[in-house]
């Protein structure tokens, strides 16, 4: 059987990896096991380009030259048919990634360009400090202070910064006295730029080169999670919640592990407020105590 999987240019309206990818990729691994490459044709106003508006295939290349189609499913209801969900196997999750996709040459040239970073750090501002109910908000100062915590004792020279808020990445060169790269100030590219491509691309090449650091720090965002996918050695980790959403955890950020730091534990505790699986250090002693509580109180009763 040979599907193609659809998306009309008006419907996918979010992110390229928040909705665009991670809608198929929550497919891929029942598709996977039912032997089926689908013809992939997901469009998107704000990604693709006309007349057809593709964005995968587009910003993404597929691993494989598709048969032709039997029948079409839209990619809202194909969960229906392949309900499986991505879970925190990382080698797995790169192996399903590269059964279906490729990177294309054009964003893979570019990132050979950029000089090895030992850290990456993806901060998200702007919209993401509203996102009540997917997660918490975490300030400028917050992260750097995170980040300057986390740095401390390790050879770091270089910084890739990945960011939408503006003054970031200067911020990040003062607090941590490391030389910093970006592929905005590298390229003059914007989240905002009026090319629908170009978005696509810088977007892609963010994740990549994050994905090429030893070590990465982020806020909310499936862009720097994908970086796991990426590389599955990847040593990162969040420093905001990820909350369930309409019950389902939030692939990729539900499953990257949160930043631990005795000194910073109490900013911790308060960004990770609501994450679907953290419970801060108190809350863990509580639960391990009410046992031996209830113990005693039973005791005297009798």
């Amino acid at each position: 059987m040979n599907v193609k999987i659809f998306a009309n240019p008006g419907e996918l309206t979010e992110g390229f990896f928040g909705q665009i990818l991670l809608y198929p990729f929550r497919l891929l691994a029942d598709l996977d096991r039912a032997g089926i490459r689908p013809e992939w044709a997901l469009a998107s106003r704000r990604y693709g380009c006309p007349p057809g508006f593709m964005a995968i295939p587009g910003i993404l290349d597929l691993a494989y030259v598709p048969e032709p189609a039997d029948e079409s499913v839209h990619i809202r209801q194909a969960p229906q048919r392949w309900p499986s969900l991505p879970v925190d196997d990382w080698q797995e999750n790169r192996r399903l990634f590269d059964a279906y996709f490729r990177i294309p040459e054009r964003i893979l040239s570019k990132a050979d360009l950029f000089p090895p970073c030992e850290l990456g750090l993806h901060y998200r501002g702007t919209d993401k400090q509203r996102d009540l109910a997917q997660t918490n908000p975490v300030a400028v100062d917050e992260f750097l202070s995170l980040a300057k915590a986390f740095a401390g004792g390790k050879d770091i020279r270089r910084a890739f910064v990945a960011s939408d808020e503006p003054g970031f990445i200067e911020r990040v060169g003062e607090t941590l006295r490391v030389e910093t790269v970006s592929t905005g100030t590298a390229w003059g590219w914007s989240y905002e730029s009026q090319w629908n491509r170009e978005k696509g691309d810088h977007a892609v090449l963010d994740c990549l080169l994050l994905s090429r650091c030893r070590w990465a720090l982020k806020c909310q965002s499936a862009l720097s999670g994908f970086a796991k996918v990426l590389n599955p050695n990847l040593e990162i980790y969040k420093v905001a919640a990820a909350r369930l959403v309409d019950g389902i955890s939030y692939f990729p950020d539900a499953y990257i592990p949160v930043l631990q730091n005795d000194k910073m534990q109490g900013l911790i505790d308060h960004l990770m407020r609501g994450d679907w699986r953290y419970r801060p250090r108190e809350a863990v002693e509580h639960c391990q105590e009410r046992p031996r509580r209830d113990a005693r109180r039973h005791m005297r009763r009798r």
